[in-house]
C-alpha cells in the first residue's frame, strides 16, 4: 500500500481536539488497519496509540529551520534535530567576511540555506540591522581595502 508518509518524516501531528501537537514529531512505524494507514511517532507520551493519515501534516522546509541573527553573523540550524542539547548547526555566516561556513553539508536544508546567504553576501557594504534596538552592522565591513 502507497502511504502518504513514510518512516523517518518529520511531520505535525494534530490529536482528536484539533489541536496541534507542540513540537516536532518523527514517524517510526507504519501499520495497516482496515486498509488504511496509521501512523506511530516518537516523541510521545502515548507510544502505544497510532494515528490516522488525516492527522498528520508533513512538516514544510522553512518550518524547521532555524534562522539567528547574532552580533558576529547569522547562524542556520536544523529543529527536527538536536546535538549537544541544542538545534543541529547547519552553517553560520560571518558579517565580517561574508563567508558561509557549512557544518553539515548533507543537511535537506542546505540548498535553502545557501540561498539565503547569497542573499545576503550581494548586500556587501550595506547596514544591517542586527537588534531589535536599531543596532545595524556594515555587511563585509572587513572586505573594505
Amino acid at each position: 500500500m502507497t502511504t502518504k508518509f513514510n518512516v523517518g518524516d518529520k511531520v505535525k501531528v494534530i490529536n482528536g481536539y484539533g489541536f496541534t501537537l507542540k513540537g516536532l514529531r518523527t514517524i517510526t512505524k507504519i501499520e495497516v488497519v482496515d486498509g488504511k494507514p496509521r501512523y506511530y511517532i516518537y516523541p510521545t507520551d502515548t507510544p502505544w496509540y497510532s494515528h490516522p493519515e488525516d492527522r498528520i501534516r508533513k512538516v514544510e522546509t522553512s518550518e524547521s529551520l532555524f534562522i539567528g541573527i547574532f552580533a558576529t553573523g547569522i547562524s542556520y540550524a536544523d529543529k527536527s534535530k538536536t546535538e549537544h542539547g541544542d538545534y543541529k548547526k547547519i552553517a553560520f555566516l560571518t558579517f565580517s567576511h561574508l563567508e558561509l561556513t557549512v557544518y553539515d553539508p548533507f543537511s535537506g536544508l542546505l540548498d535553502t540555506v545557501k540561498e539565503d546567504a547569497k542573499k545576503i553576501q550581494s548586500r556587501v557594504g550595506e547596514d544591517y540591522q542586527i537588534s531589535s534596538s536599531g543596532q545595524t552592522i556594515e555587511l563585509g565591513y572587513a572586505l573594505r581595502h
